[in-house]
């Protein structure tokens, strides 16, 4: 599958004036892309850092604030983007990753693996 998340932070770095933003914009951009990239590479972890970096990614995507100059509906408003659209698609995208029953087993594996600290998650 093509990773759309990526495709989306791509198709920004194509648009012509991306060479004339400030350096901030780039930076805000940056910190999309780690954050999709880190939901996208770690979705089905095989180890308790892995289960860590796709939570704390999906966390930041998921939630609302839009006091903190650095949360993703500022980001996603900075750089003109349709957070639930980015949402709903990174939503689809993971469900399209997993069966049901794989699905149950990984969340029930990451839980007593956060819960007892264990490294592996993976069978």
């Amino acid at each position: 599958m093509s990773n759309d998340n990526g495709d989306l932070v791509e198709k920004m770095r194509n648009v012509p004036s991306y060479q004339s933003w400030p350096g901030e914009l780039k930076l805000v951009l940056a910190l999309l892309e780690n954050a999709l990239l880190m939901y996208q590479k770690h979705a089905l972890p095989k180890t308790r850092t892995g289960w860590e970096f796709f939570k704390e990614s999906r966390e930041w995507i998921e939630n609302d604030n839009q006091k903190s100059p650095l949360s993703f509906s500022m980001v996603c408003e900075i750089l003109e983007l349709d957070r639930d659209y980015i949402r709903r698609k990174l939503r689809a995208w993971y469900e399209s990753q997993i069966t049901p029953r794989s699905r149950a087993s990984q969340e029930k594996k990451n839980k007593k693996a956060s819960a007892n600290g264990r490294k592996s998650v993976a069978a």
